[in-house]
């Protein structure tokens, strides 16, 4: 079997390489683990002027690349090699789908979703932080519904299978119009610090501007303010911007802002950390990847469901603390917290080694391809 990878380069490995990095090679790692031989094909983000107006405006509709600037090149390489598949990394590049259809009827179009677009900007437009003026949210009414068309007539039309990051995703994709979807957990691979919680530290890792991780946090910090003013343990955070890391540490007495930490830094500082707090209250795209970093670092967890969406696993446990704020506050405040923590962290490390293998996706993926209409 020989597939084409769409991708953007800067989505499969970068200077600094985030979840979508993560996420690409994970993807890759299965496709060729279920014995496809790969070539890339790189696309770029269109610098064009009307592609960059649209963008600007937010009504985009997934208009980033410029598709037909890439038909020679694409129908030259569909020529001249016997694809049986192609993946397109990304659902965000579904618009080549309609192409590679044209220039190949009979190729089976695979997106690899890192997760729904429109899912995580409607949260963004109905329960962020952001007070929107009058024409910037018809804009955004505007933009969700487009953005929800062209996902849709394009996984009705041209695209073959989907493959997603989370179960939730997996009913989403099927009322978009998806053909056949599967999910894919994350893939553990055990990397354990040499972990000795030094007092009571309770430790969070995130994009600080991202606003499901913000809107969660200040409401958990607030029930904690709420339940008890002076708490005996400390709340470390990482992540950036700085200037809402600052924000957070004067406004809150138990919380300490670390800023943003390098790889060896961060190990540093989470090797002290008693829990790993993951507060996630609505199902924001793809899965929260800092729960695979920690659950592989072996740290005692603290998360909701939201939280631990994308994920599976065999044998361990990690402290579900709930669906609300309040309720994660409650565990946290929890006299007898800190007197289990060598319990939870003998749970992570279970839970890293009984996760789900890459045989068994790439045997999953294999089975459902081979039933492709």
């Amino acid at each position: 079997m020989k597939a084409l990878f769409i991708t953007n380069p800067k989505d499969f490995d970068a200077p600094v390489n985030g979840g979508v990095q993560i996420c690409s090679k994970e993807y890759y790692q299965i496709i060729e683990t279920a014995g496809i031989a790969i070539s890339f094909f790189n696309v770029n983000i269109s610098l064009n002027i009307i592609y960059r107006i649209v963008r600007k405006l937010r009504l985009d509709s997934y208009m980033l690349y410029n598709v037909n600037s890439y038909k020679s090149q694409l129908n030259s390489v569909l020529l001249e090699n016997n694809f049986d598949y192609v993946f397109i990394n990304k659902a965000e590049l579904v618009r080549f789908s309609k192409m590679i259809k044209q220039l190949n009827q009979s190729v089976k179009v695979v997106i690899l979703s890192h997760g729904n677009e429109s899912g995580d900007f409607l949260g963004d437009i109905t329960r962020g932080f952001y007070q929107y003026n009058i024409v910037r949210k018809i804009i955004n009414k505007v933009r969700l519904g487009l953005n929800i068309y062209t996902e849709s007539y394009f996984r009705v039309r041209y695209v073959d299978l989907v493959l997603v990051m989370s179960e939730t995703e997996a009913q989403l994709e099927y009322w978009l119009g998806a053909k056949k979807v599967l999910f894919i957990p994350r893939i553990f691979n055990s990397e354990y610090i040499e972990w000795n919680p030094n007092g009571k530290k309770i430790g969070y890792i995130g994009t600080l501007s991202h606003t499901p991780n913000l809107s969660a946090l200040y409401s958990v910090l607030d029930a904690i303010q709420y339940l008890e003013m002076n708490p005996d343990f400390s709340i470390e955070i990482v992540g950036s911007p700085v200037c809402i890391g600052v924000e957070l540490e004067s406004k809150y007495n138990f919380v300490k802002y670390l800023g943003k930490l390098t790889d060896d830094e961060l190990k540093i500082a989470v090797s002290a950390w008693s829990y790993f707090i993951n507060p996630i209250f609505w199902f924001s795209r793809g899965a929260s990847m800092k729960l695979k970093t920690a659950i592989n670092w072996g740290l005692p967890i603290i998360s909701t469901s939201a939280g631990t969406r994308g994920y599976k696993w065999k044998k361990g446990e990690i402290i579900m603390g709930g669906e609300t704020p309040m309720e994660i506050a409650n565990v946290l405040i929890d006299k007898n917290l800190f007197n289990k923590t060598e319990y939870w962290h003998t749970q992570s490390k279970l839970i890293s080694q009984n996760g789900i293998s890459i045989k068994e996706l790439a045997n999953s993926l294999v089975d459902l391809l081979n039933i492709l209409p």
